[in-house]
């Protein structure tokens, strides 16, 4: 079922590659990104045969459509807009992926509404790719502030992007800064139910997230290989009130319960190995917020709070049966 490794370029050029963003209700910040990509810049003899910017707007209302016609009438670019009104994002990151399919895309850059990409953030995406042979590369995603943020969240290295040398191959990845080969999402796509699956991004995910974690595991199940480049960077954008503790410990609980349910759902079996790693966890976490009492250091308090809801994701997203979120929702 799945391709060989590798993926094969056109000569001098990647041919045609769609950046697909899934929007919702965050017009000023898409028109940021839209600028930014009309920036994008490519080494010469080696640029996409066409770029085209797939926006899929999830708003029932359709609000990013007047960003998108503004942007299409001074974009160099082909620019497709659409509406794709059933609610949540793997919705939406399907409605775009097929619509980069139907215009014969040869690869999918993935990036969100709220990021900002560096002017050659999908070249060196694109680079790589070329240099390792892989079906997919993911990039850092540092976080941007409009202000700044508390010392105890620095302190615990929240702010800090996840980092790895470019080339390394990962396990797992986000889809807010991502390029897949076309070729790669049709061989995921045939593992769902169904002769003719567009289902791309698994709907299961739909409103709970980590439909990027299950797309690496089908991923690496078609065959596939997924590496970084540490030089392809999108920085989000962090509202105040993502700084609080409670929504951190709340993100983490959920990214690590969405690994491991991804794992199950992928194996079709429980991941009964992740609850003896998380039970060694728990053990560093208590350590650590014990010992950033003792020494009245928040930011170590919160940074082994962070360690534990962790782990207690994994305990959760192992122990779960069905399809469906549980516990901290």
């Amino acid at each position: 079922m799945a391709r060989v490794e590798g993926t094969s370029f056109r000569q001098n050029s990647p041919g045609i590659v769609a950046v697909c963003i899934a929007t919702f209700s965050r017009p000023e910040q898409l028109r940021l990104l839209l600028d930014d990509l009309t920036g994008q810049s490519f080494a010469p003899g080696w640029a996409p045969a066409e770029l085209l910017i797939v926006v899929a707007d999830n708003a029932l209302e359709g609000s990013a459509k007047p960003v998108v016609d503004a942007y299409e009438e001074a974009s160099p670019h082909t620019v497709v807009y659409v509406h794709e009104p059933q609610r949540g994002v793997v919705h939406a990151r399907n409605a775009s992926v097929r619509e980069a399919r139907r215009l014969g895309a040869d690869w999918c850059a993935f990036i969100d509404d709220d990021e900002r990409p560096v002017a050659t953030w999908l070249s060196c995406l694109l680079e790589t790719a070329r240099q390792t042979g892989a079906s997919a590369v993911a990039g850092p995603v540092p976080e941007r502030f409009s202000y700044t943020p508390p010392a105890w969240y620095v302190a615990a290295g929240f702010d800090e992007p996840e980092t790895y040398p470019t080339g390394s191959t990962v396990q797992r990845f986000g889809v807010g800064n991502l390029v897949v080969s076309m070729g790669a999402l049709e061989d995921v796509a045939s593992l769902a139910p169904g002769p003719t699956s567009t289902a791309y991004f698994d709907v299961r995910f739909n409103s709970t997230g980590g439909e990027d974690l299950f797309l690496g595991e089908q991923l690496k199940r078609t065959g596939h290989r997924m590496v970084w480049c540490d030089e392809a960077v999108a920085t989000t954008d962090v509202p105040s009130n993502r700084v609080q503790v409670r929504w951190v410990m709340k993100r983490q609980f959920n990214a690590y319960r969405n690994y491991s349910r991804a794992l199950r759902l992928a194996n079709g079996r429980q991941p009964w190995g992740e609850l003896g790693r998380s039970a060694g966890r728990l053990v560093e976490a208590a350590g650590r917020v014990a010992g950033g009492l003792i020494a009245r250091d928040r930011g170590a308090v919160a940074a082994g709070l962070h360690i534990g809801a962790g782990a207690l994701g994994k305990f959760a997203g192992t122990l779960e049966r069905g399809s469906k979120a549980g516990w901290w929702d």
